[in-house]
């Protein structure tokens, strides 16, 4: 399986506050007949979902892929932010870019992990005007191995030693393909070190507001987990799908799937449900 697929058309926009954002655009042949924004996750980049987005452009829908700020090829201290606002005000301003790039059409936002966590956490904040939120191992719960104590110390550490590299992400723990973990290793656009304290303490605060208002949630979403996921606990995506206001919510359970479910063995069934599950929402 190849991981990286090369986009139509890449260079650097504008973010919020001055940040050089990455851009990675697939267009499809003809006139698009929807837009898909993407965002990727941590110790990740846009340029690795080539097959979903080359697979969605074939079904005539423009994807729009951004690294985040200190991530691949985009601006910014490595894996670290300020505040999670920095995400969303980045990703508003991609967002209108796709929307006005086909206007009048159905327009869907795509989190994967930690970026899952952003698109929720934008849905609630911005209240755009979505046709579709689609969720990839989302990180909208603490694992069961995040006690109380643990997250006080993270938010406590967030504040204290901001810089504190103490977020790790295994490679290992991605994908139970060995490819794909050497091949993450190797990648020169994935960061190896460890995330920052305030980015970790920043991802919690967020993940405690989603909880506390993912019911208000009523646009269509499409939610799909692994059950052997070690990095974004599936009770979360579970959580949502039983909680949000959404008429429209279907919930895919991948058996077996560990985290990274566009880079798993069952890779193309996650690119097929979402291009399927798109493509009926395209009119």
């Amino acid at each position: 399986m190849t991981a990286t697929a090369s986009a139509a058309d890449e260079g650097t926009i504008p973010g919020f506050g001055g940040a050089g954002l990455f851009e990675r655009l697939w267009r499809p042949v003809g006139k698009a007949k929807g837009a898909f924004v993407l965002v990727h996750g941590i110790k990740d980049h846009s340029g690795r979902y080539g097959e979903l987005a080359g697979a969605l452009a074939a079904r005539g829908v423009a994807v729009h892929a951004f690294d985040l700020r200190g991530h691949g090829k985009s601006t910014g201290k490595r894996v670290s932010v300020r505040s999670f606002n920095e995400y969303l005000n980045d990703l508003d301003l991609v967002l209108n870019r796709a929307r006005e790039s086909a206007p009048g059409k159905p327009l869907f936002l795509f989190g994967h992990s930690m970026g899952g966590a952003i698109v929720t956490s934008y849905t609630l904040t911005f209240r755009p005007k979505l046709d579709g939120l689609v969720l990839s191992a989302p990180a909208l719960k603490p694992g069961a191995g995040f006690s109380k104590t643990l997250i006080r110390i993270t938010k406590f550490l967030g504040k204290a030693t901001p810089g504190l590299r103490v977020f790790k992400s295994p490679s290992a723990s991605f994908s139970r393909d060995p490819a794909v973990v050497a091949g993450m290793d190797a990648d020169p656009l994935v960061f190896q070190t460890p995330g920052t304290a305030r980015l970790a303490a920043e991802l919690l605060k967020t993940i405690e507001q989603i909880q506390a208002h993912q019911s208000e949630i009523s646009v269509p979403i499409l939610a799909l987990t692994g059950t052997v996921d070690k990095l974004a606990n599936p009770e979360g995506s579970k959580d949502l799908a039983a909680r949000a206001a959404s008429s429209d919510k279907t919930l895919k359970i991948f058996e077996g799937s560990w985290h990274d479910l566009a880079h798993e063995p069952e890779h193309a069934r996650f690119v097929s449900e979402i291009v399927e599950w798109v493509g009926s929402r395209l009119g």
